[in-house]
């Protein structure tokens, strides 16, 4: 399913819909996946186009089972300009440990990998790299 950012001054959410607000589609929609979308119009992720994205997503691993994506996107902007969020779920909603954060430029990205890989998150020492997907 897919979930608007909410959060008050935020980068994305508000109005919603397809012009103005922060609804992005997800192409996998039969995913079961917690994810944040920001930023404007639309974004077809999981594999659809993912040029604009190579340098920029970032894969984080061992996450804690109870990190959500408002935590994941907290923990990394301090980096940069946080677009998406997601952490991966299994069907019945339990976290399987990693996640995706794109950030607005590559440099951004590259900030995170240095400052954030092998920091603690949730009690747990996160890997961050490049998104070998994106």
């Amino acid at each position: 399913f897919v979930r608007e950012d909410r959060e008050a001054g935020g980068g994305g959410g508000g109005g919603g819909g397809f012009g103005g607000g922060g609804f992005q589609a997800n192409a996998f929609a039969g995913n079961n996946h917690n994810q944040h979308h920001g930023g404007n119009g639309m974004d077809f992720g999981g594999g659809l186009d993912t040029g604009d994205r190579a340098g920029r997503q970032l894969y984080v691993g061992n996450l804690s089972w109870g990190t959500n994506w408002q935590r994941l996107k907290d923990h990394f902007r301090a980096c940069g300009e946080v677009e998406y969020v997601e952490v991966a779920t299994e069907p019945r909603g339990r976290s399987k440990g990693f996640g995706t954060v794109r950030f607005g430029t590559a440099d951004e990205a590259a900030a995170a990998i240095a400052t954030l890989n092998e920091s603690e998150l949730d009690g747990r020492q996160i890997t961050v790299r490049l998104d070998s997907y994106a």
